[in-house]
């Protein structure tokens, strides 16, 4: 089960069910919506998992215009259900205009889904997408801190407010990261970090990042070069493409000389980055 779409009314929607599982023995179908179990109502494939580990689940399932029960006695880890893949409507999308995008420098006439903007907490903990954390709200942040969604993987880019801004392109939602991150690092939620290398705009923010051991994933440049002059972020975009990469190997070297996957954790009153 893959999904982390989270339908209009609410629940998970069956697209398949193996016979002689343990969701054909209760009944279920394809196109059955799930809409709560045990009597707690289900927002989307992650409520499912945290509230399907009992051995014996009641559900409650719409079929067309009619609601009815069933009852789900686990036999194992395996259900015997799929839920439906995520609509990009469900997705919930980003709202930064980062100078880099690579959304936005992605030719025409390719397959839609490629166009989408995600910036979904449910997503980077269940697929390892990356999310800027800028558009959270505090029910969503302590639904992370609930349901224990570890790990999550956050593109920082930089920790300096304003240069963060900047960088996203100034997004009206302007939040500073590191208190985001440290609450949730607190709360046992392990990040995975990466940066965008972005030259004379982040480079000393990169290798700071690096010294303190935040960034998890190597920073890379940006995968084209535009050539629209109107673009605020032209001047680097110009560079050679040479030169992006040999700034690449540098912070790869730099990187090696920190093995491990570092980690955002804390100890007592102090937030420090793991190993």
């Amino acid at each position: 089960m893959t999904s982390c779409a989270e339908p209009g009314p609410g629940g998970v929607v069956v697209a398949a069910v193996r016979e002689r599982s343990p969701a054909a023995r209760a009944g279920l179908r394809s196109g059955d919506r799930i809409v709560a179990i045990n009597g707690a109502r289900l927002r989307d494939v992650i409520d499912f998992h945290f509230h399907a580990g009992l051995a014996r689940l009641r559900l409650s399932v719409e079929r067309g215009e009619r609601t009815r029960r069933a009852v789900l006695r686990r036999t194992g880890p395996d259900l015997g259900l799929e839920l439906e893949a995520p609509r990009p409507g469900d997705i919930d999308t980003c709202s930064n205009k980062c100078v880099f995008c690579f959304i936005h420098q992605l030719p025409r006439g390719m397959r839609k889904s490629l166009y989408v903007k995600d910036d979904d907490f449910r997503l980077s903990f269940l697929h390892g997408n990356y999310i800027t954390l800028t558009d959270l709200d505090d029910a969503e942040l302590a639904r992370i801190e609930e349901q224990r969604l570890s790990p999550l993987y956050v593109s920082v880019h930089a920790t300096d407010p304003d240069l963060r801004h900047r960088l996203l392109g100034q997004p009206r939602m302007r939040r500073e990261i590191l208190p985001v991150m440290e609450r949730l690092a607190k709360a046992g939620i392990v990040m995975h970090a990466q940066i965008v290398l972005v030259p004379d705009w982040n480079a000393e923010q990169a290798n700071d990042l690096l010294a303190k051991r935040m960034v998890h994933e190597p920073a890379m440049p940006p995968r084209h070069v535009r050539r629209d002059r109107t673009d605020p972020a032209h001047n680097f975009l110009q560079l050679r493409r040479g030169e992006l990469f040999d700034q690449r190997r540098i912070v790869r070297q730099q990187r090696h000389q920190h093995r491990g996957a570092p980690t955002l954790a804390t100890r007592g009153k102090r937030t420090v980055i793991n190993d």
